[in-house]
């Protein structure tokens, strides 16, 4: 279950929808990220941070 009580705004919640969707398009580098970034150099980290989609 998701909590939203510490959301306060209503531009908060709309940006939610884009979160959501950047975190959709970008999942893939993201769980990478969390499953072997801490062992990254900062070349792997700059790396991927350029990988990642912007919103169309």
């Amino acid at each position: 279950m998701v909590r939203d009580d510490f959301i306060g705004t209503v531009q908060s919640r709309q940006a939610g929808d884009l979160v959501r969707a950047w975190v959709r398009l970008n999942h893939a580098e993201l769980l990478d990220f969390w499953n072997n970034g801490t062992g990254w150099d900062i070349d792997e980290l700059t790396d991927f941070t350029r990988r990642l989609k912007p919103l169309p």
